[in-house]
């Protein structure tokens, strides 16, 4: 954004990876913490090919369905 603000986003295409991909983009925003001057994403979201809804994991990475971004 504008501001510097940033998201992390992380593509599957299925519903069997959200697993991998929330645990990658949690390991990435632990990487960026460690670095005094990195800036964290302000949200964690896995877009799935394969999956039915939009949900938010218990830890806090979004679970969004491709079909949801359409215009």
């Amino acid at each position: 954004m504008n501001d510097g603000r940033w998201g992390a986003f992380d593509i599957r295409l299925g519903a069997n990876e959200i697993d991998d991909a929330a645990g990658s983009l949690i390991s990435l925003r632990k990487s960026i913490a460690k670095d005094a001057n990195g800036r964290l994403p302000e949200f964690l979201c896995v877009i799935c090919g394969l999956s039915e809804a939009a949900y938010v994991r218990p830890d806090g990475v979004f679970v969004i369905p491709i079909t949801s971004l359409r215009p």
